[in-house]
C-alpha cells in the first residue's frame, strides 16, 4: 500500500542504513553515556 505524506516527502528519498543492527547495539552503552554527559533529554 502506498500513501502520500507531505512531511515524509519533504525529507527526500528514503536512504536505508548500511550499518548492521548488531553494530549499533554493541555501541548502545557508549552512546547513552555520551548523551548523559551532554545532558540530552
Amino acid at each position: 500500500m502506498k500513501t502520500t505524506n507531505p512531511a515524509l516527502a519533504a525529507l527526500g528519498p528514503f536512504k536505508a542504513e548500511t550499518i548492521p543492527v548488531a553494530v549499533t547495539g554493541a555501541n548502545q552503552t557508549k552512546v547513552q553515556q555520551m548523551l548523559d554527559r551532554v545532558g540530552f533529554k
